[in-house]
């Protein structure tokens, strides 16, 4: 990759070398780059900003009407979704599971346990784990969640035909097997980040 040199350093007030960040990228005729001139992502067919705008607005609309109706977000809700179909976990099979932030997974498993709507017990194979598991209260909130869940998800692929639901979910679980393939050894090494630049350089 290039390396930063004299003339790319600025001094500060203080005489504090710094990069000179602060100086606006141009096109190498002296003017700005300005929005709109490449390069740039076409959103459009760009599948990862289709799959993140669903997600959050998704998540955002699901948490906000669990919160209202059943007085739980959309992680608690998750958990206990996957404890409904595994039975009893670990909060690092469930961070395993459901790809959640581990800091947001035992925030959650503590608010449910405080709820009654789970269970948390010494994993007898392992001291220092907790086994999570659904009370029937538990039970009786994921079933009413679910069937709002289901109601949803439905009206939201309503503009699909039967036939491209299940291509789509096809599709879907292609791709999600696929992920692996993002943390590969050597994915992110600084041979493979000078191949992008040269590709940027010359598109």
């Amino acid at each position: 990759m290039p390396e930063i040199t004299d003339d790319d350093i600025k001094t500060s007030d203080t005489g504090t070398p710094q990069p000179g960040f602060e100086d606006p990228p141009g096109d190498g005729t002296g003017r700005p780059r300005r929005h709109g001139e490449q390069p740039m992502i076409d959103i459009a067919s760009f599948p990862p900003a289709y799959l993140t705008f669903i997600a959050n607005k998704w998540s955002r609309s699901a948490s906000k009407l669990y919160l209202h109706r059943f007085g739980i977000g959309v992680e608690a809700w998750r958990i206990l979704g996957i404890l409904a179909i595994d039975g009893r976990q670990t909060a690092h099979r469930i961070v395993e599971v459901i790809c959640m932030d581990k800091a947001s997974v035992s925030r959650n498993l503590k608010s449910l346990h405080e709820a009654g709507l789970i269970t948390l017990t010494i994993d007898p194979g392992d001291a220092r784990q907790k086994l999570a598991e659904l009370t029937q209260a538990g039970f009786a909130v994921h079933d009413r969640i679910f069937a709002v869940a289901v109601a949803r998800a439905e009206k939201l692929t309503a503009c699909l035909s039967a036939e491209e639901k299940a291509s789509f979910l096809q599709l879907l679980a292609r791709v999600h097997a696929n992920l692996a393939v993002l943390d590969e050894d050597g994915e992110y090494d600084d041979e493979d980040a000078d191949s992008l630049d040269e590709e940027a350089g010359s598109a």
